[in-house]
């Protein structure tokens, strides 16, 4: 298949080539190199045609960079005075080449097959013979000798423009002290290069069973996925407030939550959640719990509007412009959002911020519910036997904040514990006493039942912390190795006594 493609490809890039050449006027000079952009195996798009003329002008000349090849024990060397640099080419016909991409060349004999030209084997090499440095790039004026026999300035003496193009790429130390390099990665005769762009996916979902536990990929989504499943509206809008301004982003094409999950095989249930992965990073803020997202629906106006991931959408102040005047600017950027309806009290107040639409999503993960119950082990401070408000959730161990601070108060690991209510941040200062407020380490009664993933995120001497964390009863329980990690206490488990085994220095 790959082969086929490569041929009608070649094919292509010839009939383009000598079709432009027969319709030339006799003063418009031909192109001795062609920039093709090509995205996975559809079909390659001209970026820029050089005349020999516009190469030269973009040329830099040089007293002969030796671009090692071995045959055998012979050092050989193709050696240029005058090249265009990779970077400068790519640059001047405004084509990226980054991770992932690799170069194709198309020469005077046809497709050039031999070789590694992927970015990265590229980007790993540049060293002459003698290990100094030399630029990838396209040779218009060059030779070839034996290193072994003469100098590189007597190779660079007798370089000349032959009209034929070779890409020159230098060697990898590895291949200098093993004298490898067999100069297959030097193609003559270019006529065209081709930047093979790998179609990415789009969209990643996920499921994780229980906060803290691996990540599963569900199903994979490339755009043309989304698009089949996707439907399109005259305007669905999903408002968000900022201060007395009513502002909303207005979706034209989306793919419904229910639409999304149902295609990848992934139940949403009353105690799972969701968590997203964007462009910038884990999306920290707002409530994806199933009750919270399926509380929500309702656009500025008090209509319905589906949960989903909006395609093509736009951002707009109501106040200022109707929704179908939002909706006309509207446009795939090729950032998806997760758009979520306003909740009726919401909308009452004006207090939907909006931080239930993450943009540039890469990635969402369904929370399931995890499996708890109060835990049935043992545990020790420093040797001491303790005890106190303890879950296990998922085979894992979870703690109170307050518990624990009690449990190492007077150890080198103390620390104290404070709340920002209003941001759902739960601040610690480690080397800090804490200070009792009563009710620390009492067991209480079993609230399993209520366990859903937390909402509140740990910052730790003023940096937030990556931890797994539930609420029950409307306490929030923090995984106990992972206290550990970021506190600075050791945690070991004995399983003979089945008992956890807490350290905190002397």
């Amino acid at each position: 298949m790959k082969k086929a493609l490569s041929f009608l490809l070649m094919l292509a890039l010839l009939v383009s080539l000598f079709a432009g050449m027969g319709v030339l006027a006799d003063d418009e000079p031909a192109a001795a190199l062609e920039i093709y952009t090509q995205a996975g195996e559809s079909e390659a798009v001209l970026a820029k045609a050089y005349t020999a003329e516009e190469l030269a002008a973009l040329a830099e000349t040089a007293e002969g960079y030796a671009y090692p090849y071995f045959k055998g024990d012979a050092k050989n060397a193709t050696v240029a005075t005058e090249l265009v640099t990779l970077s400068a080419l790519l640059a001047d016909a405004g084509v990226d080449f980054a991770e992932g991409d690799s170069l194709s060349f198309l020469c005077d004999d046809g497709p050039y097959s031999k070789g590694d030209f992927s970015y990265e084997n590229i980007a790993a090499r540049g060293l002459d013979a003698e290990g100094n440095p030399v630029p990838t790039g396209i040779a218009i004026s060059w030779n070839n000798g034996n290193l072994d026999e003469a100098t590189v300035a007597e190779i660079a003496a007798g370089a000349y423009n032959s009209g034929r193009l070779r890409f020159v790429s230098g060697a990898t130390e590895a291949e200098l002290e093993a004298k490898n390099a067999a100069g297959n990665r030097m193609p003559s005769g270019i006529i065209a290069i081709t930047v093979v762009i790998p179609v990415k996916p789009v969209l990643t979902v996920s499921t994780q069973a229980g906060k803290g536990a691996d990540v599963v990929t569900a199903k994979v989504y490339y755009a043309e996925d989304l698009a089949a499943l996707a439907e399109t509206a005259e305007g669905y809008a999903y408002p968000y407030f900022k201060g007395d301004a009513k502002n909303a982003t207005v979706a034209t094409e989306l793919v419904t939550l229910s639409a999304l999950l149902a295609d990848a095989g992934v139940d949403f249930g009353e105690k799972d959640s969701l968590s997203f992965v964007c462009d910038d990073g884990p999306y920290k803020k707002g409530d994806f719990s199933y009750a919270n997202v399926a509380a929500r629906g309702y656009d500025a106006e008090g209509n319905p509007v589906p949960t989903g991931i909006a395609i093509s959408w736009n951002n707009g102040n109501l106040d200022e412009a109707s929704v179908a005047d939002i909706a006309a600017g509207a446009y795939n950027s090729g950032k998806l959002r997760f758009v979520s309806g306003a909740t009726e009290a919401e909308l009452e107040a004006k207090n939907a911020a909006g931080n239930r639409m993450p943009s540039g999503v890469l990635e969402i993960i369904v929370v399931t519910a995890p499996k708890v119950r109060v835990t049935n082990q043992g545990l020790k401070v420093n040797g001491e036997d303790k005890s106190g408000d303890i879950y296990n959730i998922s085979g894992k161990n979870y703690f109170k904040l307050r518990d624990m601070a009690m449990l190492l108060n007077g150890t080198p690991a103390q620390f104290s514990v404070s709340f920002d209510e209003e941001n759902s941040v739960v601040y610690v200062t480690t080397g800090e006493a804490y200070e009792s407020v009563g009710g620390e380490l009492a067991a209480g009664e079993d609230r399993s039942e209520t366990c859903v993933p937390s909402r509140w995120t740990l910052q730790v001497n003023g940096e937030a912390v990556d931890i797994a964390a539930y609420n029950m009863g409307g306490n929030n329980y923090f995984q106990l190795r992972q206290l550990g990690e970021f506190l600075g206490f050791g945690v070991d488990y004995d399983e003979a006594t089945r008992t956890m085994l807490v350290t905190a220095g002397e």
